[in-house]
């Protein structure tokens, strides 16, 4: 420590601090020394400390926060940062919204250019951040974003590696973490998402008194609307996009480097960030006057379907009713049920009668019989099919049913609903959407194909 003069602390942990320090000999630089006591630390912490010196080594880019030196002072490990003289990005959104002031469109979009620019770098590196929030991002005084801390990141053996253990700040967990899930970038992009949210709304989108309830509403509510008297469609749409409980729904970082709106930010960035965002993403040339369209993500809808466990349900019942009601319609002759896949029938099709020809032989009427058997089994073979599904689906959703009532018997004392007031056309508070409702449909569906599979054999 001695080629470093300590000027002041700027935040302590449990573990250790942050120190404002400057460099002694000629550079006079100032830099940041995280100071960790080792000795305090459980062992899975001390590997974390371990993993955010090698990434930090591993990683050099404008929006990163630079690596400089790491040391042992005693029981203490060292870390030596670049410095960001304009705080984080938490710090910048509180003061905001003790002023009553937003930040505009052009503010925020530049802010989340940059902050995408640097994790296409970290995933590029097979890396995950895990931890990315507010209080995790920080400012220059030019304007500069700088990605940090990256304590809790994992380094993934290859690109199609997914993480298990659940890490990161509550507030910024993707809904697939909040479910115990395996995850990917994802996650990431998924608390890239909050951060954008946060810079217009000057607040998280979801919010709650305990952990358990704001997994809850993380895996089932919707955020409030952004106002769009202040942003874009084209903003807004990228905060849903982001957003969406899927993650397979979600963009890569390198599908929202191509959005018009954080593509032409990207362009105007300050500094060195300004020349490598150039460099790597030179914008597309533009025609006098041609306007510019916002582009909406795909599939954009303007309220995100039921997630989880009950839109996979509610799907799947929906795919045997009609299997069924194609099976039935044949079955009595109607023909225009034919399900994919199977033969038409030679009689009751809807075609238009053919010519009267010689009659049959012997040989010929005992084909179409033996056809018309085969295909009278088929079509027993796959309403029997259905019902089992049926049967099945019908016990996952009492099962799901008895976990969710025993989930909420658990709540703590006085907590309030998980969503106190739902979306239009979801279910009571607390319950995902139309359960209820589908389980009924689905008992009623699965008496109904077991009676129509009876009929059928009595037939045979």
């Amino acid at each position: 420590m001695e080629q470093y003069q300590r000027l002041k602390v700027l935040g302590r942990g449990s573990y250790g601090s942050a120190v404002l320090v400057r460099e002694g000999g000629s550079g006079r630089q100032l830099r940041v020394i995280k100071e960790i006591d080792t000795s305090r630390l459980p062992r899975g912490a001390q590997k974390e400390v371990q993993t955010e010196v090698g990434v930090l080594k591993s990683l050099s880019h404008p929006n990163i926060v630079a690596y400089c030196d790491a040391f042992f002072e005693g029981t203490k490990l060292c870390i030596v940062m670049e410095y960001a003289d304009g705080g984080d990005l938490a710090a910048a959104v509180k003061d905001r919204a003790s002023e009553g002031r937003r930040f505009m469109e052009g503010e925020v979009m530049s802010m989340f250019a940059q902050c995408c620019l640097a994790l296409k770098h970290v995933h590029s590196k097979h890396i995950l951040h895990r931890d990315l929030k507010a209080q995790n991002i920080f400012l220059t005084a030019t304007k500069v974003v700088k990605l940090g801390d990256f304590g809790v990141a994992r380094v993934l053996d290859h690109t199609a590696a997914e993480a298990v253990t659940m890490i990161g700040t509550p507030i910024y967990l993707a809904p697939e973490v909040c479910n115990s899930k395996p995850y990917g970038t994802k996650a990431d992009v998924w608390s890239l998402g909050v951060v954008l949210y946060e810079l217009c709304a000057l607040k998280p989108p979801f919010q709650a008194s305990n952990i358990a309830s704001l997994c809850m509403k993380i895996m089932r509510t919707e955020p409030d609307p952004l106002p769009e008297e202040l942003y874009t469609e084209e903003a807004r749409d990228l905060v849903a996009w982001m957003l969406r409980k899927s993650a397979d729904g979600r963009p890569t970082v390198d599908q929202l480097l191509e959005q018009p709106a954080v593509g032409r930010a990207a362009q105007h960035l300050p500094g060195e960030a300004g020349a490598a965002a150039g460099a790597r993403h030179p914008g597309p040339p533009e025609g006098p006057g041609e306007p510019r369209r916002p582009c909406r993500p795909p599939q954009q809808h303007h309220r995100a379907p039921p997630g989880g466990a009950c839109a996979d349900l509610a799907a799947e019942f929906h795919r045997n009713r009609e299997l069924a009601a194609m099976l039935k319609a044949r079955a009595g002759g109607a023909g225009a049920g034919r399900p994919p896949g199977l033969p038409r029938s030679h009689s009751a099709d809807g075609l238009a009668p053919t010519p009267a020809g010689p009659p049959p032989t012997q040989g010929e009427a005992s084909c179409a019989a033996a056809q018309k058997a085969a295909e009278e089994q088929r079509h027993l073979q796959a309403l029997q099919d259905a019902a089992a599904q049926a049967r099945r689906d019908r016990r996952q959703v009492q099962q799901r049913m008895r976990e969710l009532e025993r989930a909420e018997a658990q709540r703590a004392p006085g907590e309030g609903p998980w969503s106190a007031e739902p979306p239009e056309g979801q279910g009571p508070p607390g319950r995902p959407c139309g359960l209820d409702g589908a389980a009924g449909r689905r008992a009623a569906r699965g008496a109904e194909l077991d009676a129509e599979e009876a009929r059928l054999r009595a037939l045979q």
